[in-house]
C-alpha cells in the first residue's frame, strides 16, 4: 500500500485499526508488529516524556524563558558530548518570528520579502 493509497483512505485506516489497537497494550503491539518487520513505536506526549525516568536521569528536562509562555518546560537535545555539550539557546519560534531572517538566508533580498508580504504570501 502506497503512502498515497493510506492517505486517501485515512478515516476508514484509522476507524479500522483503532477498533483493532484498542484490545492490545503498545508493548503487546511491539510484540507482535516488530518482529513481523511491522515498524511499531509508541508516542508520548509531553507529560509521559517528562515523567520518564530516563530523561530525568539525563537531566533532560530544562526550563527557558518564552515571550509569550513565560517558563517553558522542554527536553534537551537527545544527545550528550563530554567536550561539547550541546544546549538549547532559544525559545520555540513563535509563527513568523524567523521568516525575514530566513528568506534572507536563502537569497531574498528585504524588498522580495516585503513584496511577498503585500501580496499575501506570508501572513
Amino acid at each position: 500500500m502506497s503512502n498515497g493509497s493510506r492517505s486517501a483512505h485515512y478515516d476508514a485506516l484509522k476507524a479500522e485499526l483503532g477498533t483493532i489497537f484498542k484490545n492490545y497494550t503498545v508493548r503487546q503491539l511491539e510484540d507482535i508488529l516488530l518482529p513481523a518487520g511491522i515498524p511499531i513505536g509508541e508516542i508520548h506526549d509531553m507529560g509521559t516524556v517528562f515523567a520518564d525516568p530516563q530523561v530525568t536521569a539525563l537531566q533532560q528536562v530544562l526550563t527557558i524563558p518564552h515571550p509569550k509562555a513565560g517558563e517553558l518546560r522542554v527536553v534537551g537535545a537527545p544527545y550528550v558530548f563530554s567536550e561539547t555539550p550541546a544546549t538549547v539557546r532559544h525559545h520555540p519560534p513563535l509563527l513568523g518570528e524567523q521568516t525575514d531572517e530566513l528568506l534572507a538566508e536563502f537569497g531574498f533580498t528585504a524588498a522580495q520579502i516585503e513584496s511577498f508580504r503585500a501580496s499575501g504570501v506570508l501572513g
